[in-house]
Formats: structure tokens, sequence, C-alpha cells
């Protein structure tokens, strides 16, 4: 199976990917720069993963010019985490993608859709691009292989395919170190030290 990877320098992705290649797959990276300030390092990240799974360098679409109509600690300096409909745009673009490459998947890196935080990472929303996209390109799938697992779950599913986790990047509101106070750092956190990785 070929499949897209959405691919955000993050644990969850480039378990993602990791899963994918080692099932056989034929993956290819993609980020995007959406005007985010981790930017940068997420695409930084997204190399080191394709380096390390030994995959094509990442593809990387820039549309900067988003994030000053977002909102959210990723886009502003504002407290809330939450960029509304970051993932309807995300899974859009890695359509356009997809089908440009005749590619059969698209995957990404979505956890715990039962009681995610955020409303386009629940499974309501998950079923409707499902389904959205079944009508527009029957041939294109939806992947989301993690969403019934927690954040330990998924280090746990990294360490056990021998992923160089020190590669990933998880902040949401620093440009190039982890903030440690953000819901991607505390998580980062609390799933490393109940497995016994290191930070």
């Amino acid at each position: 199976m070929r499949t897209l990877v959405l691919h955000s320098g993050g644990i969850d992705s480039t378990t993602v990917a990791a899963m994918l290649v080692s099932q056989g797959d034929q993956v290819i990276l993609l980020h995007i720069d959406y005007g985010q300030v981790t930017a940068a390092t997420e695409f930084s990240a997204a190399k080191r993963t394709a380096n390390a799974l030994s995959l094509a360098e990442p593809l990387n679409i820039r549309i900067p010019e988003i994030g000053n109509w977002g909102k959210g600690s990723l886009v502003s300096d504002i407290e809330e985490e939450e960029f509304p409909h970051r993932n309807l745009l995300l899974i859009s673009i890695g359509a356009i993608i997809a089908i440009k490459e005749g590619l059969e998947t698209i995957a990404l890196g979505i956890i715990s859709s039962a009681t995610a935080p955020f409303s386009d990472c629940r499974y309501p929303f998950i079923d409707s691009c499902t389904q959205t996209l079944h009508n527009l390109s029957p041939t294109l799938e939806l992947m989301t292989p993690l969403s019934h697992l927690s954040k330990q779950d998924v280090v746990a599913t990294a360490v056990s395919l021998q992923v160089p986790l020190s590669m990933t990047f998880s902040c949401n509101r620093n440009s190039n170190r982890h903030c440690w106070s953000c819901t991607g750092c505390q998580e980062r956190a609390s799933s490393f030290k109940a497995l016994g990785v290191d930070l």
C-alpha cells in the first residue's frame, strides 16, 4: 500500500510512519507549514524521521498566511491551544497531494478520539472526513491507526518499534524547544516517565 503520512514531527505521526514501514507500506511524509511557530522545528524532526526510516525527504507544503487567520498558541501568543479546523485543512491538503501522486491512503496520528480534547480529533470528525473523502475520491482511504490509544500506549508502541523518540518534537508553543507546560509537552513528559524513556 502507498500511504501519505501527515507528519508534524511529533510522537504520534512518527509512530504511524514507523508502523506502516514495518508493515511494508511505501510511505511518503508530508509536512504542512500553516504558519505555526513550530514549523521549522517540525520539518527538521520530519526529516530526521525520514532518515531514520530510510524514506525520501518529506514533502513540505508552505501556506504560512493561514496562520494569520487561525487562533491558538500554535500561531499566536494566546494560551488556548486549539487551532479550529486545523485537521480539516491538513486532510484536505493531504488529499490533493495523494490524488496527484496516485496514493491509496492518507494516514494521521490522531489519538484517543473518544475523549480527545479537540473536536477535530474525535470520532464524529474522523467518520465525516472518511465519508467525504470516499464521496469525492472512492479510491482514497483515511487511516487513523492510533485513534483508540492513549499517549502512553503510543509511546509504548514507538518503543517496541525502536523509534528514536529523541528525534521527535511535541511542543505547541515554542519554536525550538519544549516548554514543558503545554498539552503536548505534558503528555510527552508523563508518558516518557511512566515508561522509563529519557526526555
